[in-house]
């Protein structure tokens, strides 16, 4: 959590809550793609070295961490413009 305030403030010069909201959103996104991605690549790859639902595992693990965050709603309904900040 640190290291993504440090990451907005680096990028944007502050903390913008409603630009925040959009970033942590966007993680939970990128993780479920990969997670899709893992899983068809355990499936479709030539690639024997690389363990694909180890890495499936460790997004998923990452993913319902981010999904039970009790921000979750309160982001969401932020970008939605339901909620004032």
């Amino acid at each position: 959590e640190g290291m993504d305030v440090a990451w907005m403030r680096h990028y944007y010069g502050e903390h913008n809550e409603m630009k925040f909201a959009r970033f942590k959103l966007y993680k939970i996104l990128k993780d479920i793609a990969w997670s899709m991605w893992a899983l068809i690549q355990a499936q479709n790859s030539t690639v024997q070295d690389f363990d694909y639902y180890n890495w499936f595992g460790s997004k998923m693990a990452r993913l319902r961490q981010y999904w039970n965050d009790p921000r979750l709603d309160y982001w969401l309904n932020l970008l939605k413009g339901t909620t004032q900040f």
